[in-house]
């Protein structure tokens, strides 16, 4: 309810009646002006502000409450259908093929790799296994892969020409040994290698020429 204030009814010259001074005077204009100010205020205002205070006390009560009882509950259990889920993927994980390792690529590779021909100095491809030189007139130079790359790897060469077939780097360690060079066939038609990288280089592990049963 709103409080109506009481006013001092008096003149400047009845307060000059028992004020004696002019700042006498000024300091109780002063006095009336602020209690006028102050009896603005309502009761319904102060009630409402109460209000509004209790209100965001109780929110910040309702909010610590909420968070306690978050605390106290574990995480909620998983349903039937999500463990069913769970389950399936754990048995179709089960089912997965083993990753391959290398020497078993390598034997997919021999399973299913035809020979090719090869009329010009080449790079050896990606799956190519058996490869035959038939360049004619001259030296036939073959870009072996890294040999650090393919560590296990086989690849098989035959002369088709009486032409040498040569690597195009240091990399090859010949059948009996030694240091890495280039040569692989000798300029015989029938001649036959098989490399085998060992990480490092690339190791003749057997070779023979056309007419070796005539010796």
């Amino acid at each position: 309810m709103a409080v109506t204030p009481r006013r001092l009814s008096l003149t400047r010259d009845q307060f000059a009646s028992f004020l004696q001074d002019f700042e006498q005077i000024k300091q109780f204009e002063n006095l009336f002006a602020t209690v006028d100010t102050m009896a603005n205020v309502t009761v319904d205002d102060i009630s409402i502000a109460a209000g509004n205070a209790n209100a965001a006390a109780n929110e910040a009560n309702d909010s610590i409450q909420s968070l306690l009882d978050s605390l106290d509950r574990g995480p909620p259990a998983a349903s039937q259908e999500q463990i069913a889920a769970l389950q399936e993927q754990i048995t179709t994980l089960q089912q997965l093929p083993p990753a391959l390792d290398a020497l078993a690529v390598q034997a997919i590779i021999n399973a299913s790799s035809s020979p090719v021909i090869k009329t010009a100095d080449f790079t050896v491809a990606s799956g190519e296994l058996w490869i035959i030189n038939d360049k004619s007139g001259s030296t036939c130079t073959v870009t072996l892969p890294a040999a650090s790359v393919y560590a296990g790897r086989t690849l098989n060469f035959q002369n088709y020409q009486d032409q040498s077939l040569v690597s195009a780097s240091s990399d090859v360690i010949p059948q009996g040994g030694g240091s890495a060079g280039s040569a692989i066939l000798t300029n015989v038609a029938g001649n036959w290698a098989t490399l085998v990288s060992n990480g490092t280089n690339w190791v003749i592990t057997q070779a023979a020429s056309f007419n070796c049963l005539l010796y």
